[in-house]
């Protein structure tokens, strides 16, 4: 959804004089939701926030009457000439209204301006670029409507409301940090290179709150059976007199390394788990996996498993999105084992 701006115009104008077209402005300003910042926000002494002001607008609307306005001691200028020259410098968009009483004036006799006047008419015949007549045709409210929509949208970068932009770097932060979103249904497998016929397959609930701050807290619940035999299509059938539970908390470190340690309960009284003789009962065991960022989301992650006591082991684990690519792996990981079963 595109983000919805809003914009901002600085009025500059002698304010005294020009009261009712300031309001004709800002209430066409308003119209087009368009928020207008003047001479109602600050005092003529203070020019560093009025700068601040127009460094913060979208836009520069200069209203020009008869009067040249309140001469600043520093410059010499107005204070709208020094506002209007200050916007100029800032590439800020301007538009320079002439009204009626600039109009009149600028119809009569050179000899009688005063010197404010005088002023006044050579500050307006600099500003023909930006300046537009305002008539009972083309009102001001017509002239600052074709204004705005005449203005690139690149020049001017107007607002964004505080909670879209938090939308927007939490959907950047999500995108950057995918291949960590981790949480659901993996389907594992355990593998022991140095006990070929040691395989453990199974599921595991990912349970993790995608956000930044607490996306590396994971937890994980598992089932682990043997393999009891392998289906014609190349699934794999799991042994449940092989079986028992795992779980744990884990911590996923944003280089992508998640390290746990895990509980194991089995449901059985005594019997052979692993070659050795177990019972019922908890032991512990490792964990170690590395989720390694790519350009999708992650499909499979790789890591060890070392178990304590009793039957103390050390392999390889790996977990999958689907049962498929799992099955899949352990027949040719193992293909020469699984035929024997």
């Amino acid at each position: 959804m595109p983000e919805k701006k809003i914009y901002t115009a600085f009025i500059s104008s002698a304010f005294e004089s020009l009261r009712e077209e300031r309001d004709e402005v800002i209430r066409c300003l308003l119209d087009l939701r368009v928020l207008p910042i003047g001479q109602e926000h600050f005092t003529v002494t203070d020019f560093p926030a009025i700068q601040g002001f127009i460094d913060e607008s979208d836009y520069f609307i200069l209203l020009l009457g008869g009067r040249y306005g309140t001469i600043d001691r520093e410059t010499g200028l107005s204070w709208t000439e020094r506002e209007y020259r200050y916007a100029v410098e800032k590439n800020k968009p301007v538009l320079a209204l002439i009204c009626e009483d600039l109009t009149r004036l600028r119809g009569e006799a050179p000899d009688t301006w005063t010197e404010d006047q005088r002023r006044q008419v050579e500050f307006c015949n600099e500003l023909r670029h930006f300046a537009r007549t305002v008539t009972q045709e083309f009102t001001i409210h017509t002239i600052v409507t074709h204004f705005l929509s005449g203005v690139p949208e690149n020049r001017c970068p107007g607002w964004v409301r505080v909670v879209q932009m938090e939308e927007a770097e939490r959907l950047a932060w999500e995108e950057k940090n995918r291949a960590f979103d981790i949480g659901g249904t993996w389907y594992h497998v355990h593998l022991n290179d140095k006990i070929r016929d040691y395989i453990r397959i199974g599921t595991v609930e990912v349970r993790q709150d995608f956000a930044p701050q607490t996306y590396g807290q994971l937890r994980l619940d598992g089932e682990n059976f043997g393999v009891e035999e392998v289906n014609p299509d190349g699934s794999l059938v799991e042994d449940w007199e092989q079986h028992s539970r795992f779980y744990g908390d884990y911590k996923l470190e944003p280089g992508g390394k998640i390290f746990g340690i895990f509980f194991v309960k089995r449901n059985f009284d005594t019997g052979h788990f692993g070659g050795q003789q177990v019972s019922e009962g908890e032991k512990r065991g490792i964990h170690d996996f590395m989720v390694r960022p790519g350009d999708k989301p992650t499909e499979k992650i790789t890591g060890e498993f070392h178990d304590e006591a009793p039957s103390q082991k050390h392999g390889r684990i790996y977990l999958f999105r689907s049962r498929e690519e799992r099955d899949a792996y352990v027949l040719k990981k193992r293909g020469d084992v699984l035929e024997g079963i």
